[in-house]
């Protein structure tokens, strides 16, 4: 397939290519007379050809045949995307609109068929608006839908960027971000760890951030500044330590600049396992009252969770594992780190796309334009998603960006 810019030579078979798709492909959705007052078989070339010239507009060549065509105004609008009824679902109207996006560089938008809204749902476009609007006396059901660029990425680790165990990474990943941060998009971590064990344990090798959301958003830098800090109340981490006291369970903390546990027994022991991850070192709790903790992760079952949930309702608690679960301070999350990430940048969240795999990262990716479940997450976590890339290991994360037109596909 070859894209090129309209000629005018091109008016009357893009015309035709217009008709037919819209009374073929469209006629699943709208009556017979509303197809005939968007596509009539008599059309003014003339006007048709003069508004493709007007604005940025291209087509799609195939065994030297149009098979697709689209414009772009210049307010950001894209005006027209249409593929050739016979061409459906070939990745020709992805081309397309991601050449009239880069055409734009910044926010797009589009007013979305019933039938395209689909498409549009899943190359990153957000309805804004549904309108009724009128052709020849004749009223169609659209969508205004809107498109951000994207300005920053958040990326969790566990079972995103890398392997759960062996904390393997893909080199398209890899790639995938050194090409991102080539382009100028601002690329942070977003995790539930703490930066001493990611550097300790050489987590990620090789690979450059430029920010992390640490502890799951309870400590947060942007190029080498600190963002966000959220600690626990002396009140709060007193009926923590009683709690745990009660039940003689294990619970790591997390400082700024350490992390310990105040006991090891075989739950933390199986969980950090899992994650390829050591046990902290044992530190007395005496005083903990006193003490900034930024994050605790209690090993407690489900029945406990509610009974710690029950007694401090207003923080926040995020299973990650059978036997473990993220603490968080009042106001916590992945998400308020992003957001301050955001403020900092100078950029809303619908301009910036999200990874992640797990329990904890439900907010994030709600609260990111674009958030993707990698294809080995937990159920949930695909629900909350925008899109459900392939696995880690079958290059997920570098398929998703290529999908959204964020990096160009090629060999890595």
């Amino acid at each position: 397939m070859i894209l090129r810019e309209y000629e005018a030579d091109d008016c009357r078979e893009t015309a035709e290519l217009f008709y037919h798709t819209v009374h073929k492909v469209n006629a699943k959705d709208y009556a017979e007379e509303q197809l005939n007052a968007w596509a009539p078989k008599e059309m003014d070339l003339e006007k048709w050809n003069r508004s493709l010239q007007e604005h940025f507009s291209i087509v799609a060549i195939e065994d030297k045949a149009i098979v697709g065509f689209g414009d772009v105004d210049d307010t950001g609008c894209i005006d027209r995307l249409f593929v050739h009824k016979d061409y459906q679902r070939r990745g020709i109207a992805s081309a397309l609109c991601k050449k009239l996006e880069q055409k734009v560089q910044g926010r797009t938008e589009t007013h979305a068929s019933v039938t395209a809204r689909p498409f549009f749902e899943k190359i990153g476009y957000r309805v804004t608006k549904e309108q009724r609007v009128e052709r020849q006396g004749i009223f169609l059901t659209n969508y205004i839908m809107t498109k951000e660029q994207i300005k920053a990425a958040f990326f969790d680790i566990d079972g995103t960027l890398a392997e759960m165990r062996s904390h393997a990474i893909p080199d398209s990943t890899r790639e995938a971000i050194r090409r991102l941060r080539e382009k100028g998009v601002c690329c942070v971590l977003s995790t539930g760890r703490h930066p001493l064990e990611v550097e300790e344990e050489n987590i990620l090798p090789g690979l450059s951030f430029d920010g992390g959301i640490w502890l799951t958003g309870q400590y947060c830098e942007l190029h080498g500044e600190c963002i966000l800090q959220n600690c626990f109340t002396g009140k709060q981490l007193t009926v923590l330590k009683e709690f745990l006291g009660r039940y003689g369970r294990s619970c790591i903390f997390l400082e700024k600049e350490a992390m310990y546990c105040n006991l090891v027994d075989e739950r933390i022991r199986r969980e950090q396992e899992k994650i390829g991850t050591a046990v902290p070192p044992v530190r007395d709790l005496d005083g903990l009252e006193a003490r900034e903790i930024l994050q605790a992760v209690p090993f407690i079952d489900e029945e406990e969770e509610r009974e710690l949930t029950a007694l401090l309702p207003e923080c926040k608690l995020t299973r990650w594992g059978e036997g473990v679960v993220d603490f968080l301070p009042p106001g916590g999350g992945k998400e308020q780190g992003i957001l301050a990430a955001c403020r900092a940048l100078g950029i809303t969240p619908a301009q910036v796309i999200a990874f992640g795999d797990a329990e904890n990262d439900i907010d994030m990716l709600h609260l990111a334009g674009i958030g993707v479940a990698m294809g080995n997450g937990e159920p949930a976590a695909k629900e909350a998603a925008d899109f459900v890339t392939d696995r880690i290991e079958k290059d997920g994360i570098w398929k998703a960006l290529v999908k959204f037109g964020m990096i160009e596909a090629g060999a890595v």
